[in-house]
């Protein structure tokens, strides 16, 4: 009947506003520029639905993203890394990605839409050229972050690692866990670490502030000189680099240098063109069940517009019927 239709369109417009409160919410927008940023949204050639647009843009808040330019830029890089690999990365990837952008300070150098979007090239290309998972390698990436920032190594050092690491069985928490233990460890301890390592102190400790990556690389060396893993863990043991898995992760990373140097070289190399996961959302976006859904979502536009329209009036029906209930319960 008429009267559900126009139930149905009222409560349409209503369960979107749900949404777009959220993100004057969560990023302190004037309702305002909220509504001017959804005009951005219905913009966007993009099969999202734009109450998950909006729901973007609360998490973009969370993240502490305020302005509307940054959280517009959010939202774009986001709903191309969640239509390219989203099945993929997991629920809630995307903030992860955001985070490692602020983390690494890639926002401030090159913006964060494009910061995010390196990112998940990097990963896209990583995960299409090897048995690693964009998931595992984004969780290794994230759980390293804040100690390979400290360090000086790059997201994409970062990643090609994670999946070299993923390749040869390793759990990320384990290898991230490791990884961090040695690496606070050339810090406090470089003289040791150099022994190991085979060069002299001041040419490792040059290393180790300039180049930790490098640095990395010459102390697996150093270890995959001593033999396997028998002879490994004696070594580390005097180092005090005991737990956690260090053993093997050390013993794998000494074994597998040429593996890391391929890696990170792809990750490095898709990070600097940053288009990979632009061009696979591009292809996800343009497939017959992408155009079925922008359909869908074009339709419901067309249904918000007119509950927003009918709204005042059905309000003040429901109200009316309501005092007339009053009455006729009073009489």
């Amino acid at each position: 009947s008429l009267s559900d239709k126009v139930a149905g369109y009222v409560s349409k417009y209503a369960a979107m506003q749900e949404h777009v409160a959220g993100v004057s919410k969560y990023t302190g927008m004037a309702a305002k520029d909220v509504e001017l940023l959804n005009e951005e949204f219905k913009k966007m050639d993009t099969r999202t639905s734009r109450a998950a647009l909006n729901d973007l843009a609360a998490d973009a808040g969370r993240l502490g993203i305020t302005g509307k330019k940054d959280v517009l830029d959010f939202v774009q890089a986001a709903d191309q890394i969640n239509i390219a690999l989203g099945e993929d990365l997991g629920e809630g990837a995307v903030k992860n990605i955001g985070k490692l952008a602020n983390i690494f300070g890639d926002d401030k150098r090159m913006g964060l839409k494009q910061a995010m979007l390196s990112t998940a090239s990097a990963i896209n290309e990583l995960a299409q050229n090897s048995s690693a998972s964009e998931g595992n390698i984004l969780d290794f990436t994230t759980r390293l972050s804040a100690m390979a920032k400290t360090a000086g190594l790059t997201q994409a050092q970062v990643m090609g690692l994670g999946a070299m690491f993923e390749t040869q069985g390793l759990n990320a928490e384990v290898a991230a866990t490791a990884l961090s233990k040695v690496m606070q460890k050339m810090g406090s301890d470089t003289e040791k670490m150099a022994k190991m390592a085979g060069l002299n102190v001041q040419e490792f400790s040059n290393l180790v502030q300039t180049d930790m990556n490098a640095a990395l690389i010459e102390f697996a060396k150093g270890i995959g000189r001593l033999g396997g893993i028998t002879e490994v863990s004696p070594a580390l043991k005097e180092l005090s680099l005991t737990g956690s898995g260090v053993s093997s992760v050390v013993n794998i990373l000494a074994q597998n240098l040429d593996k890391v140097a391929t890696q990170q070289d792809l990750a490095t190399r898709a990070f600097n063109e940053g288009t990979s996961a632009t061009n696979e959302a591009a292809k996800a976006n343009s497939t017959a069940a992408a155009n079925l859904e922008k359909a869908r979502n074009r339709a419901a536009e067309l249904q918000q517009t007119m509950g927003e329209q009918l709204y005042p009036v059905y309000l003040q029906c429901i109200e009316g019927a309501a005092s007339l209930s009053k009455v006729l319960a009073s009489i």
